[in-house]
């Protein structure tokens, strides 16, 4: 809990530390030109008044796909494939969808091949999750492999 006497320090010390850091970076712009538009950068970005695409949905726009979403992770948690596998068809193109495919098929890993798991891929490109599943992937991978039996050396048994 914040005491009433800290937060007036607090937000002046934040802000201290904005001024430092921006300053900082405007002694970097050589030109009046590049100072006057990292200005207008800061200035929009703390504003908070930054256009979204026109591709993205707003958040609201999502919330029955994000109840579906947690019911489908609390039905993969139990373990009940066909509920869940329905839940999971019904969420369509909703973007957190391809977590729960990361989920299921980190659990698939030992019985997988390597097309299928190019597949997964494929269809994780540009999230973290593609490189998280390529990782776990390999490490599975190696681990099949046979570990070579290092034999006893025999240059100290001589002398």
């Amino acid at each position: 809990m914040i005491e009433k006497q800290s937060v007036p320090f607090h937000a002046s010390r934040v802000m201290s530390l904005y001024r430092t850091y921006i300053s900082r970076l405007a002694s970097v712009c050589r030109t009046r030109g590049q100072a006057l538009g990292f200005f207008v950068l800061c200035m929009t970005l703390a504003s908070g008044v930054i256009a979204s695409p026109d591709w993205l949905q707003r958040p609201e726009a999502w919330a029955s796909e994000r109840v579906l979403y947690q019911k489908a992770v609390a039905e993969l948690d139990s373990g009940a494939g066909n509920r869940y596998l329905e839940i999971r068809d019904a969420l369509g193109s909703y973007p957190l969808r391809v977590d729960l495919d990361f989920a299921v098929r980190l659990g698939q890993l030992h019985d997988m091949t390597a097309e299928q798991a190019l597949s997964f891929m494929q269809d994780a490109a540009g999230t973290p999750l593609a490189s998280r599943f390529l990782v776990a992937y390999l490490r599975d991978r190696s681990n099949s492999f046979p570990k070579p039996v290092l034999a006893p050396s025999n240059s100290s048994a001589g002398a």
